[in-house]
């Protein structure tokens, strides 16, 4: 009952902001909270995650487009845990600079990107491809309608341990001041 009860609010929350342009970092994080534990759930507690943002953002003032972020973390789940032989790790964190532009900072201690292409070569990583150009192509669109000096941008980096072996993989999208 708690899975289906949670899946609905999910839904609904992805309804609700699929026809807003911005919502506030509060909504956002409140979903992200609730997908994280749905997928919890499915993956039988495989992963733990904290989700924090900086004493200096007000989270009902900063403003942020929709499902940006929630795919980012769907790949580090479905892709870097999914191999994982340990329990797996993900932060998200929220950064503010002095001129409002807001960093998610998503880390994960996933098997990386090159192992997880390897591992589901012949599975659904397509759909995960076809995904990242709908983001791609969305940050476009948003560069396009609201350049305002900064940009919205995103950057993947494969961490390594100090032997230099994948240690997961990390992710920073920029959303300038709305």
């Amino acid at each position: 009952l708690e899975y289906l009860s949670d899946f609905s609010n999910v839904l609904r929350k992805k309804i609700e902001n699929a026809n807003k342009d911005f919502i506030s970092l509060s909504d956002e994080i409140a979903y992200l909270q609730l997908y994280l534990k749905l997928e919890q759930m499915r993956f039988s507690n495989k992963f733990s995650y904290k989700i924090t943002a900086n004493t200096a953002i007000n989270p009902f003032k900063s403003k942020l487009p929709p499902m940006l972020i929630q795919p980012f973390l769907e790949n580090a789940i479905r892709y870097g845990f999914a191999a994982l032989e340990t329990k797996g790790n993900l932060d998200v964190n929220f950064e503010i600079e002095q001129d409002g532009y807001l960093r998610c900072i998503i880390k994960d201690n996933g098997v990386g990107r090159k192992k997880a292409k390897d591992l589901h070569e012949d599975s659904n990583i397509k759909v995960h491809h076809k995904t990242m150009i709908i983001t791609q192509d969305r940050i476009k669109l948003l560069n396009k309608v609201l350049s305002n000096g900064r940009i919205y941008e995103y950057f993947i980096e494969d961490l390594t341990d100090e032997k230099g072996f994948p240690s997961g993989t990390k992710v920073v999208i920029g959303f300038p001041k709305q």
